[in-house]
């Protein structure tokens, strides 16, 4: 199936086994009231990043991401959060020190979105639907012609769900890469709809890509658009919502 409504209640799970992608959905108003107990688990740099945020909900997203992005790795690599080390490429994406774990994170509006795998290459993207931001000057900008194309042939009611199914296929496929804004987001092709298959059509820069990449619509709730990109053509995707800390001890 290229799509997964289920979302299962979750503090911590096991690591995952080969082909297997957790995704892991959180809601920062939520848990918005235990950031005092949640800011510890930052490392200082992560503190003092957070700091610079001028608005406050910029900041609670932030603290909220980060810090439960540390505790679910502690508990898949059995290690103590602040034990976890992370280092980034060239272009900035970032992994664990000396470990087979991969991972990325996302936030958009009141909800963070984080990917886990055993080794498996991924990207994960989550965008609030806004639909003044659903524009065609864009989608002929960033947008492959074929693309274009397609989202101009929609209905209109579908226009603006489409533009924002391309968006985020196309944004978790570049964070997968991790090789930020050196590939133009015009030399790829992705399928808009969805409830058709949900595929990467054609890569001009890597002309196998499509043989090897599987990309996932992810529902996260109506006012969401999500999408996941995995080095990997067989893979099992588990949703988990996650239910906040085990301890903080």
């Amino acid at each position: 199936m290229n799509a997964s409504h289920e979302w299962i209640p979750s503090q911590r799970e096991a690591i995952p086994h080969k082909n297997e992608v957790h995704v892991w959905r959180i809601s920062v108003p939520k848990f918005r009231e235990i950031i005092p107990q949640l800011q510890p688990v930052l490392n200082e740099e992560e503190r003092t990043r957070a700091d610079r945020f001028h608005f406050d909900k910029d900041q609670e997203s932030y603290i909220i991401a980060h810090s439960v992005l540390r505790l679910l790795l502690g508990g898949y690599a059995q290690l103590p959060s602040e034990e976890i080390e992370f280092t980034v490429n060239n272009y900035g994406k970032p992994q664990i020190v000396d470990n087979s774990l991969q991972f990325n994170l996302s936030h958009s509006g009141d909800f963070v979105l984080i990917a886990i795998a055993n080794s498996l290459i991924l990207g994960v993207d989550v965008e609030k639907i806004h639909t003044r931001r659903a524009k065609i000057v864009l989608a002929k900008r960033f947008f492959s012609p074929l693309e274009f194309d397609h989202l101009m042939q929609l209905a209109s009611g579908d226009f603006v769900q489409g533009f924002f199914n391309t968006w985020t296929r196309k944004e978790a496929y570049i964070k997968a890469i991790g090789a930020g804004l050196s590939i133009p987001l015009d030399s790829f092709t992705v399928s808009l709809k969805t409830d058709s298959p949900v595929e990467l059509i054609e890569d001009s820069v890597n002309t196998n890509a499509p043989g090897e990449w599987t990309l996932k619509h992810i529902k996260v709730n109506d006012d969401y658009a999500a999408a996941l990109a995995v080095k990997c053509k067989e893979v099992e995707l588990k949703l988990f919502d996650w239910l906040g800390p085990i301890n903080l001890d």
